[in-house]
């Protein structure tokens, strides 16, 4: 094991941890502010501009929508947001935790399976978040309320290697055990 490396990885997560708590604040109070923000902007006669959700192109013309619309939009956007980069800020805090017993010499103990399965189950939560709020921003941009099923095929996919990884290092940990029994 390259000490040195895990020490560097670790502090990198370490940072990216606090920078996840500090974004996630942030983000938090700007949901709050998100409805008067949209609303000073229409007044304005600001656009958000061209963008794509859920494979579909909107453009959001905010003097366009009626106030009901734009809380809502605010609402969905902002609140999407902040469930991701709470989600996001848990897996990193599992994963620095794996590597701080990695640096503790424990590297394959039950409690790091049980961390890489929760960073597997917290990518999974973050499947229907996202599909969520893309489709409440889109329906709220439009005249009509439709579910789409867009899955984020790439989280999905990172969730079932992670899930993988997991099941691999359990196997690694029994192992161990039987090793450390049989000496």
């Amino acid at each position: 094991m390259n000490r040195t490396l895990v020490k560097n990885v670790k502090i990198i997560f370490d940072i990216a941890f606090w920078l996840g708590i500090l974004v996630t604040v942030l983000a938090t109070a700007l949901f709050a502010l998100l409805p008067t923000i949209t609303r000073l902007m229409a007044d304005s006669g600001q656009n958000l501009g061209d963008f794509n959700i859920a494979g579909a192109e909107v453009s959001v013309d905010l003097s366009a929508l009626d106030p009901v619309a734009m809380r809502w939009l605010a609402f969905g956007a902002g609140f999407g947001v902040v469930l991701s980069l709470v989600l996001s800020t848990a897996v990193v805090h599992q994963i620095r935790r794996a590597l701080g017993s990695v640096l503790e010499g424990q590297a394959f103990r039950h409690e790091n399976y049980g961390r890489i399965r929760t960073i597997s189950y917290l990518l999974f939560a973050m499947v229907p978040i996202q599909m969520l709020s893309d489709t409440f921003v889109a329906n709220a941009l439009s005249d009509s309320w439709e579910v789409s099923v867009n899955p984020p095929l790439t989280v999905i996919g990172m969730a079932l290697l992670v899930l993988a990884i997991a099941e691999i290092y359990k196997a690694g940990i029994s192992l161990q055990d039987e090793a450390e029994l049989t000496i």
